[in-house]
């Protein structure tokens, strides 16, 4: 995450070795790949580095990519108005 105000960085590294990716609505793995790097906006986020409240977007960033990565196809969305 990264304060558009004063430009302070918050960030994490995680090992893995597998990934969940929503391929509903994507034609290809790499679409949604795309998609996961791209990020979601976070609306009233509190920053650590100038005490405002701003608008950031938090996303996924590869640093390194494991010698084996298994990718979790998540095809199915569960929809709590059809069921």
């Amino acid at each position: 995450m990264k304060c558009p105000e004063c430009g302070f960085v918050k960030d994490r590294l995680e090992d893995f070795s597998n990934k969940t990716l929503t391929v509903k609505d994507f034609k290809s793995v790499e679409d949604s790949l795309k998609a996961e790097v791209q990020g979601e906006k976070i609306d009233d986020y509190k920053c650590s580095g100038c005490n405002k409240k701003v608008e950031v977007t938090k996303r996924t960033l590869f640093a390194e990519t494991p010698n084996v990565l298994i990718l979790h196809l998540q095809r199915l969305v569960f929809n709590f108005d059809t069921f």
